[in-house]
């Protein structure tokens, strides 16, 4: 996580407002030369989320929005991975939030990996992006209206590591 991210965007009247999500943990399985075994699992802290406004972060923490208290983790799974290029990928998975789980479409791109150097020498190092669009009245989280927009911009930045034998 201190070498990643989960952003994400939604309107506000006219402009689009920024915010992250700062705790978050996974996995991923990956295969450059075979997708068809790529896994990603991940868990994120509702209650983390940060929108540079503690008034607002306070208010979308509670039954209007995301209703920590009753779900406190955000839950993401890939089911498949649809190569489209040779660093891009659809990752179709199922999305937990507000007690509830809806597919969605990741739309991933492979930075590539390196052999880490200094204090990560025993490590490959490897980067993704991805992105979606998600609508939160699928997953019942229809406050804010008309104020608020329905659709979601998520950006993802991943860097993880695995172990050199």
């Amino acid at each position: 996580p201190s070498h990643s991210s989960i952003g994400f965007k939604i309107r506000h009247f006219i402009n689009k407002v920024p915010g992250t999500m700062d705790n978050f943990k996974g996995t991923i399985t990956f295969n450059a030369d075979d997708a068809s075994d790529n896994k990603v699992n991940a868990e994120i802290e509702a209650g983390s989320i940060n929108t540079a406004n503690k008034k607002r972060d306070k208010h979308l923490k509670t039954d209007d929005y995301f209703h920590i208290d009753k779900y406190p983790q955000i839950g993401f799974i890939s089911k498949k991975w649809e190569q489209v290029s040779d660093n891009e990928y659809n990752v179709h998975s199922n999305l937990t939030m507000y007690g509830q789980m809806h597919p969605i479409n990741l739309k991933v791109v492979f930075l590539g990996e390196t052999p880490g150097i200094g204090p990560y020498e025993d490590y490959m190092i490897a980067g993704w992006e991805g992105s979606a669009v998600i609508d939160r009245n699928e997953w019942g989280i229809d406050a804010g209206k008309p104020i608020l927009g329905d659709d979601v911009d998520i950006d993802i930045s991943i860097q993880g590591h695995r172990e050199l034998n």
